[in-house]
């Protein structure tokens, strides 16, 4: 008699957790490692240096969970190639930090307000290294990419991805990374998507996680 043998698949939601542990490198790799560099270019200098830009910085984790929640419940198997994307990019970021390491530059004295408090708390937490590539803007290129492939309305995708583009001019605007970084992480987001897709093709997908 022959018996049927059956693999357990993967859930997809797990891959959430999988993305916030492989999240917590960053507080690893966040301190000078080696030889340190300063990415700053003459373009840096002439953006303005905007504090309440902090407010729209800050949404990114939850327009991130928010977005990967859409892709979840529209299309499976985008949300998993999406998660798959986030969670190789932050490891090859982390190795980057490792690698090639750097320092941004930020403003010493900027006044007491209350949208300044919230900024030099921000800058306490978060030390000024690993800013080549920005993770915040790698991801957010990524879920963006992956809510363009999905069936959304043209009129949500260019909120999205008008939103999108706002928290990636945060990043500069508070002075959290320099023009490079963010070039670094559009790059590293698109790449990495692109890997993904030649990585887990469709059937590969629909074979290890469940329900796509």
């Amino acid at each position: 008699m022959k018996l049927k043998t059956t693999t357990r698949k993967i859930a997809p939601i797990s891959l959430l957790w999988i993305l916030m542990a492989v999240s917590l490198l960053y507080s690893f790799t966040n301190r000078p490692w080696g030889t340190v560099r300063n990415l700053t270019l003459p373009v840096d200098g002439k953006i303005p240096f905007i504090p309440g830009f902090v407010l729209v910085y800050h949404t990114w984790y939850p327009l991130s969970l928010s977005l990967l929640f859409l892709l979840y419940r529209k299309e499976r198997r985008i949300f998993v190639e999406s998660a798959l994307s986030a969670i190789l990019g932050n490891l090859f970021a982390n190795a980057t930090f490792l690698l090639f390491q750097t320092e941004v530059p930020r403003p010493q004295d900027f006044g007491q307000g209350f949208l300044e408090g919230i900024l030099r708390a921000t800058y306490g937490v978060d030390n000024p290294y690993n800013g080549f590539p920005s993770i915040h803007v790698l991801v957010t290129t990524v879920l963006v990419i992956g809510i363009l492939r999905t069936d959304f309305s043209r009129r949500e995708k260019a909120g999205i991805m008008a939103y999108g583009i706002l928290i990636i001019l945060s990043t500069w605007l508070i002075r959290q990374h320099v023009f490079l970084d963010i070039l670094g992480g559009i790059l590293y987001g698109i790449l990495v998507y692109g890997f993904t897709l030649r990585l887990f093709t469709k059937d590969k997908v629909t074979s290890l996680f469940d329900g796509v």
